[in-house]
């Protein structure tokens, strides 16, 4: 389900969207779900999209000036219009993930100037949130990708054909994040359904490579360790449980053989 903040979604078939205006309709929805779902004891659906997450941001910078009857947030004392901001989008978000729900971001993407302490400046694209939202949207997140459209000339046509490319990783013009490794730089497609089935192989291969590497880093720690120069088996290594009782059983020796040697 989207949680569509923008009237676009009406040209894109077969999408469950929520359209909110305001957020007071967000927050009315919010309590519907509640509602529902204590009803039925069950979800509706598993995943929320919060589509554009900068949008709802701004609807719910003018419900915190609206509450405290000013026309900025920066006419709130001690800058506590912008935590009032952070606070209730995360207080949002939190209900819904205590609801069961997990929530994904969308984000329309703005060109940033980064000014480093020490060498030059640069411009890079990066979502449109808000500041005191970022954590929130980006912090938590696992994935930062950025989906734009480009365009190559078919080589049997010689006309210009359009794709979606998703861009995740080693791209320095985009804000971007990845938690695993062996994902490829981008996924190219023309169909949803096509990027969907991309993305998910993709993501698979990744998990699969990324447990190997761990398995293999382990073979390695436990092939280093040696007692008396004898390399120490996998099976042979002792869990953490094994070790506690060990030490006690040796420290409890220890306080026996003092208690001898003093008389006790």
């Amino acid at each position: 389900m989207t949680f569509g903040f923008e009237d676009r979604f009406k040209g894109i078939e077969g999408i469950r969207v929520a359209r909110i205006d305001s957020w007071d309709e967000a927050k009315a929805y919010l309590n519907q779900i509640k509602a529902g779902t204590r009803k039925a004891n069950k979800l509706p659906f598993n995943t929320i999209i919060i589509d554009p997450v900068g949008r709802a941001g701004a609807m719910i910078e003018q419900w915190v000036c609206k509450k405290c009857a000013v026309d900025a947030l920066s006419d709130i004392e001690w800058g506590q219009g912008y935590s009032m901001v952070e606070n209730e989008f995360n207080s949002y978000v939190d209900d819904l993930n205590s609801i069961g729900f997990n929530v994904n971001f969308v984000a329309h993407g703005k060109l940033a100037t980064i000014k480093p302490p020490h060498g030059k400046e640069y411009d890079i694209f990066q979502p449109d949130v808000p500041k005191k939202m970022i954590y929130k949207t980006q912090g938590e997140a696992d994935f930062i990708c950025y989906l734009d459209v480009v365009r190559e000339v078919d080589e049997e046509t010689g006309k210009a054909v359009a794709k979606r490319r998703l861009y995740l990783q080693n791209y320095a013009d985009f804000q971007l994040k990845v938690p695993i490794k062996g994902l490829p730089d981008y996924i190219e497609y023309t169909e949803v359904e096509d990027g969907v089935t991309q993305f998910l192989e993709a993501f698979h291969k990744a998990v699969d490579f990324s447990q190997g590497e761990n398995d293999n880093k382990q073979d390695n720690f436990i092939a280093n360790i040696t007692d008396n120069d004898d390399v120490v088996k996998k099976e042979e290594v002792e869990d953490d449980a094994t070790k506690l009782t060990k030490l006690q059983d040796r420290a409890a020796e220890v306080r026996e053989n003092n208690l001898k040697k003093n008389g006790g």
